[in-house]
């Protein structure tokens, strides 16, 4: 069992900490990571390769520019391409860290979504440069970890 993954050409983990995790890796051809029991709520996002995911035993295509939403209670197996490098980015968070409104809206939500319609919704500049994102989620105040 790789639940870190395995075939691995670097990973970044840039922010990490007991609830939340936001990084990247890059996968040699071939890599893999899992099976694993998925804990949290995860983006995922392939900037290059592709893959397969198999979730609950039920496979599902990656591939690049997708953002995919992977969600607490499943068990998870990713296989990454044969043929080239996959270059992957993640953010995950525990449930326990959401207010339970947004818990809600990420259980109800799709799986995946174009990362151009995703990066248009999601990335807009909220704030000026050296200005922190406000911590507020339909009108809750939230805390980061």
């Amino acid at each position: 069992m790789h639940e870190d993954g395995a075939k691995i050409k670097w990973v970044n983990r840039r922010v990490s900490t007991d609830q939340s995790v936001i990084g990247e890796v890059l996968y040699h051809p071939g890599g893999f990571a899992g099976p694993r029991w998925q804990d949290c709520f995860e983006l995922m996002v392939l900037h290059s390769g592709g893959g397969d995911a198999i979730i609950d035993g039920r496979s599902a295509e990656l591939r690049p520019d997708v953002v995919y939403l992977f969600k607490p209670g499943k068990q998870e197996h990713f296989r990454f391409s044969r043929e080239q490098e996959t270059h992957q980015c993640w953010c995950k968070i525990k449930p326990a860290r959401l207010p339970a409104d947004l818990m809600q809206a990420l259980d109800e939500a799709v799986s995946s979504v174009a990362a151009s319609v995703f990066s248009s919704v999601c990335w807009r500049p909220r704030w000026r440069c050296g200005q922190p994102p406000a911590r507020r989620w339909r009108g809750k105040s939230i805390s980061w970890p």
